[in-house]
């Protein structure tokens, strides 16, 4: 198993060294901070790892590793280890020198457990990446978890600055007398007693601390818009569920392209690697997009003028000339 597929044990995590969190986040007691982050890089592993459907592999294989290690570690390699008589699918990375397209002639397979790594020719490996770029994305899934938790913690500051809005400064010897006040009003009581002097004492001074309970709507909007962005790059669909149901169809055209291009791009390379291992080993494997949706709409065919309904999927021609529609 790869390194960032157990977030449940952080000091597991912390202590491996190809764990990119590692490399960020201090060597100590987990905080708060860190367990959230934690949280939303969990997350977003999770549902990164289940984008896509591996069909046809070898008993020997397992596809959860195969996605797992590309989010994390880029590449993997898919071979035939004479030592143990398998097809076998692990972590490696490219070692020696490079063809003119910069495809590696050697690969190093990484120990784990009870395996031992070693050397593999090119000519007896399919390398799969993922992505053409042949580069994983665990920092950019860092920085979305990282992003995810400031917001989370901003909003849990405010929501306790709402609840205690003010700083009083008093007098030392009264300071008995106001903790009791402030303690009867977070207790609910109904009515708070006290002599005449503590309405009237001018050293008493209020710093007035409170926060337009708009701000809070506009945290949990900018936290949504981080998590819908992410989903985005990860290529899967996602709507505003807080906008209007319904949008110019630029406004979604612009997003399909976005998923088709996010799809593309992991997906080809995926398929490329399941052609070269049939050819190369004589299997039938392939791969394809995990989640039965619609399949999105042609880019070109979307023309200037129509609005998208999110909630039907249906687009409507606005009229030049009048406020009614036809569908």
């Amino acid at each position: 198993c790869c390194s960032m597929s157990n977030f449940g044990d952080l000091h597991d995590v912390m202590a491996n060294p190809r764990d990119t969190l590692a490399k960020f986040v201090p060597r100590k007691a987990a905080s708060l901070d860190t367990i959230r982050i934690n949280m939303y890089l969990g997350k977003i592993m999770e549902w990164a790892v289940t984008r896509f459907t591996w069909n046809n592999l070898p008993d020997t294989v397992d596809a959860r590793y195969i996605e797992s290690t590309l989010n994390t570690a880029g590449m993997c390699i898919f071979y035939y280890d004479a030592r143990y008589g398998k097809h076998l699918c692990v972590a490696a990375n490219p070692i020696g020198d490079y063809d003119v397209y910069g495809n590696s002639y050697k690969y190093q397979t990484e120990s784990y457990g009870k395996y031992y790594g070693l050397t593999i020719d090119a000519e007896d490996c399919v390398p799969i990446w993922h992505n053409l770029a042949h580069m994983h994305d665990q920092l950019i899934y860092l920085d979305y978890a990282t992003r995810l938790s400031d917001i989370e913690q901003t909003l849990d500051i405010t929501a306790k600055n709402m609840r205690n809005p003010r700083i009083v400064s008093c007098p030392p010897g009264q300071r008995q007398t106001y903790d009791n006040v402030l303690r009867d009003i977070e207790r609910g009581a109904p009515v708070i007693y006290g002599g005449e002097a503590l309405l009237q004492n001018d050293e008493i001074k209020v710093l007035d601390l409170t926060v337009n309970p708009a701000y809070l709507e506009h945290l949990r909007d900018e936290r949504d818009s981080i998590w819908r962005d992410c989903l985005t790059f990860l290529g899967i669909n996602s709507t505003n569920e807080t906008k209007a149901e319904r949008m110019i169809s630029d406004e979604a055209g612009a997003r399909d392209g976005q998923l088709a291009i996010a799809r593309a791009s992991m997906w080809k390379s995926r398929d490329m690697a399941c052609k070269q291992i049939n050819d190369k080993f004589g299997m039938d494997i392939s791969v394809e997009w995990a989640f039965e949706e619609e399949v999105l709409p042609d880019i070109e065919e979307v023309n200037n003028g129509e609005i998208y309904d999110g909630a039907t999927g249906r687009s409507e021609i606005r009229e030049n000339t009048g406020g009614e529609n036809r569908s």
